[in-house]
């Protein structure tokens, strides 16, 4: 495989990586030590070889969680968070409604 050819496949490579996260550009590119006038220039050629990030597999539905009725005392003074499988965190007030929290969690918009 030539250099060029490896250059292009890391390019849609990193492209596709920071497009499915949930950073910044300048975020990604200081966390994979990418300058980002060179992470620019490589979109900027991506676009003209008319290149599409792939769709994302669906996540699995998370496996967790069992919540304390309101009528128990809160678990957590400070304020709460749910920790997903695939790193994403929910945090909410310790006093937030279990019903508001059971509603979000089945609407599967997080």
């Amino acid at each position: 495989m030539s250099y060029q050819s490896r250059l292009a496949h890391r390019m849609r490579r990193v492209a596709t990586s920071q497009f499915r996260s949930s950073l910044t550009v300048s975020a990604f590119c200081r966390k994979h030590r990418i300058p980002v006038s060179t992470f620019w220039n490589w979109r900027k050629r991506l676009k003209a070889e008319n290149f599409i990030i792939p769709p994302q597999e669906p996540a699995a539905a998370p496996q967790f969680v069992r919540l304390v009725p309101e009528s128990q005392p809160a678990l957590c003074r400070e304020g709460c968070s749910l920790d997903f499988p695939d790193g994403r965190v929910l945090r909410f007030p310790a006093d937030y409604p279990v019903s508001n929290l059971l509603l979000i969690l089945k609407s599967g918009t997080l």
